[in-house]
């Protein structure tokens, strides 16, 4: 096992089931499983899995998600972040990175896309994305999608996920 402070690769997500909720993410977890198969001592999870309805419940959720992610930057020696879903912690974690100056990997899921809806909200995440490192698709759409948005296709890769027949 790691000793603190020896992990290198933060994977940070809201998309992962929990007690309560176990069916939530189940093909992020399997995507972080096999991650931690390769991996193992490196990684470090960082989740808050809960069902957010209201506009609190959703704050409480990303604020903790947030302060979990600080916590693990300051006492890991992270090289790598590597974030699921594009959610309202992207913006912080991107900007934070900028200042870190780590690598950053984002997985985008295609519902996270849908969210930006006006030209400055598309002009911002062109921005953010073309400062990744990687971008992983969950699919060959989404991939041409991203890449329609003017990203190099070489800092595009597809992962499929999906459910387990």
């Amino acid at each position: 096992m790691a000793k603190i402070g020896s992990k290198s690769i933060l994977i940070i997500t809201s998309m992962y089931p929990s007690e309560k909720f176990p069916h939530i993410g189940m093909a992020v977890k399997d995507f972080i499983d096999a991650q931690f198969k390769s991996y193992g001592d490196e990684l470090v999870l960082v989740t808050k899995s809960m069902s957010a309805s209201n506009y609190i419940t959703k704050t409480y959720k990303y604020l903790s998600l947030m302060l979990l992610t600080i916590k693990a930057l300051i006492v890991n020696d992270i090289k790598i972040i590597h974030t699921h879903y594009m959610g309202v912690n992207f913006v912080l974690l991107w900007l934070i990175n900028i200042i870190l100056k780590k690598k950053f990997i984002v997985t985008l899921h295609g519902s996270d896309l849908n969210l930006v809806k006006n030209t400055f909200q598309k002009k911002v995440l062109k921005i953010m994305l073309k400062r990744m490192d990687a971008i992983v698709c969950v699919g060959i759409d989404l991939a041409e999608e991203i890449e329609r948005l003017g990203i190099n296709k070489q800092n595009i890769h597809v992962i499929n996920l999906g459910i387990k027949i």
